[in-house]
């Protein structure tokens, strides 16, 4: 993640945690650290600016991790993990070329074919607390994934957004390592991105696999672990038992989901069948989930 006084950061007990106190992060100069213990079920706060901030009920996962508030508004400082700026005008994304539609779960995207820079972004997120951001490769001309790098550090440079990278790098090229290396070198880059296809539905699960279980591709992911990347996963649910595999395979890296696992299909059929695929991945320690 990114480098910032606001974090949460999982404890090793089922339940401590660490995260910004919801009763007075704005009313305090910067962030309210506080230390959450749960025992039976009763909850105390430590808060580091030693006011009394005893929270409404809370709701731990068995796992530890994020922790959920009956309050139906955070207000507190955010960090955007899931960010894209781009320019099409000036850089090669092949899919946002004016004469380019590819099929994509939204519909026509036409819309979004134009600059979007952070002072754009920034309008967008008036009345939220955004304190940073994390830049996702936006699938740049894969023939230059560096370039893509230097465009989103000089953009961090000129409006303080975005703080950290996640980078491309197609894990199962000739030059994987050399571009996972340079990857690693900018000071923003955190993890590496690689869409790995497969089925493209579950009734083709079992017919054809993705690159997470090929040979080649897995010989580029064993590589950011070297280099001290995570990976950021973005595959629809009905892939997630082979990115499990991945995961236990490789149980020093880690994993982040994006996108939730992609839960397009709406039908009772298709929730059931993505909450059980999530709940599978969740028993995995070396896996993370963003909801962007």
């Amino acid at each position: 993640g990114s480098k910032s006084n606001f974090r949460f950061i999982p404890e090793t007990g089922l339940n401590s945690a660490i995260a910004a106190c919801p009763k007075c992060a704005n009313t305090v100069p910067g962030p309210c650290s506080i230390n959450l213990l749960a025992r039976k079920n009763r909850q105390w706060w430590e808060c580091s600016f030693g006011k009394s901030c005893a929270p409404k009920r809370l709701h731990f996962p068995r796992s530890g991790g994020t922790l959920v508030s009956d309050e139906n508004t955070w207000t507190g400082p955010v960090v955007d993990a899931h960010t894209h700026f781009w320019d099409p005008i000036a850089n090669d994304h092949p899919w946002l070329r004016p004469d380019v539609i590819i099929p994509l779960r939204y519909g026509d995207y036409s819309a979004i074919k134009r600059r979007y820079l952070p002072d754009d972004y920034r309008k967008d997120a008036a009345g939220h607390a955004v304190c940073e951001t994390v830049y996702v490769e936006t699938e740049w001309d894969p023939n230059t994934p560096l370039d893509e790098t230097r465009y989103a550090s000089g953009l961090s440079a000129r409006y303080r957004l975005p703080n950290a990278i996640v980078g491309q790098a197609w894990l199962n090229r000739d030059d994987a390592p050399t571009i996972i290396a340079q990857q690693a070198a900018f000071p923003l880059v955190r993890s590496i991105r690689h869409k790995p296809g497969g089925p493209a539905s579950p009734n083709e699960v079992g017919r054809t696999r993705s690159l997470m279980s090929d040979d080649t591709w897995r010989c580029g992911f064993a590589l950011l672990e070297r280099h001290g990347l995570h990976f950021d996963l973005q595959t629809p649910w009905w892939n997630l038992d082979e990115a499990i595999t991945l995961a236990r395979d490789f149980p020093r890296m880690l994993i982040i989901l994006n996108h939730a696992g992609l839960p397009a299909d709406r039908s009772p059929e298709g929730l059931a069948g993505w909450r059980a695929a999530m709940a599978r991945l969740a028993e995995e320690p070396n896996v993370r989930v963003k909801i962007s």
